[in-house]
C-alpha cells in the first residue's frame, strides 16, 4: 500500500499542471477547466510555464522557479475594479516583440472593460503563442539564409585563388605553345 501511494505521489509530482491560483474566486470551475487546458496546451508547445494568479489588491506573489515563465496577475481593489499585470521572465527574451505584446494588450482591453477576464486570458495566451511562433520562424529563416556579408571574404579569396590558378595554367600553355613554334 505504501508503494502505491509513493508511486502515485511521484507520478503527480512529475506531471506539470497548469498553475491557476484563483484566490478571489473570479473564475467558475468550468472556466478554470477551459483555462487549464489552454495553459497546458501553451506550455506543451512553447516549453514556457504559465501562471494565472488572482488576488486582492496589494497582495504579493512569488514564483518557486522563475525560469521561462509568464505570469498574469489579476488584482481586485475594494471598489471591484480589476488591475491586470502581465510579466515575462527575462530568459524568454520578449523585448524584441514588446510592441507586438503592447498591441495585443491594447486590443484585449475591451474584454477587461466588459468583465470577461476569462476571454482576456484565453486571447492573451493565443496572442503570445502566435508571437512566439513568429519569432521561432524568423530564427529558423535566419539560420537557413546565406549571409553573404559574413562569407564574402572567403568567397573573394577562393575566386582569387581560382583566377590565379587559371592564369598560371594559361601562361604555361602560352609559353609551351611559343616554344613549339620557335622550334620549327
Amino acid at each position: 500500500m505504501k508503494k502505491l501511494i509513493i508511486v502515485i505521489m511521484c507520478y503527480l509530482s512529475v506531471q506539470s499542471f497548469a498553475e491557476i491560483r484563483d484566490e478571489i474566486k473570479i473564475f467558475s470551475s468550468e472556466k478554470i477547466e477551459v483555462l487549464n487546458s489552454k495553459i497546458k496546451e501553451f506550455e506543451d508547445t512553447n516549453d514556457i510555464r504559465f501562471f494565472l494568479i488572482t488576488n486582492a489588491f496589494g497582495e504579493n506573489f512569488s514564483l518557486e522557479s522563475p525560469e521561462k515563465a509568464i505570469v498574469i496577475n489579476i488584482q481586485k481593489n475594494n471598489l471591484g475594479n480589476m488591475n491586470v499585470e502581465e510579466n515575462f521572465t527575462r530568459d524568454i527574451k520578449i523585448e524584441e516583440h514588446e510592441d507586438e505584446i503592447n498591441l495585443l494588450i491594447d486590443n484585449l482591453e475591451p474584454f477587461l472593460k466588459s468583465g470577461e477576464i476569462d476571454k482576456y486570458v484565453e486571447e492573451f495566451i493565443s496572442g503570445v503563442d502566435d508571437i512566439l511562433k513568429k519569432n521561432d520562424k524568423k530564427e529558423e529563416n535566419q539560420d537557413l539564409s546565406f549571409d553573404f556579408s559574413e562569407n564574402k571574404w572567403k568567397i573573394i579569396k577562393w575566386i582569387v585563388v581560382i583566377l590565379t590558378f587559371l592564369n598560371i595554367i594559361g601562361r604555361i600553355r602560352y609559353i609551351s605553345k611559343k616554344k613549339r613554334n620557335k622550334k620549327y
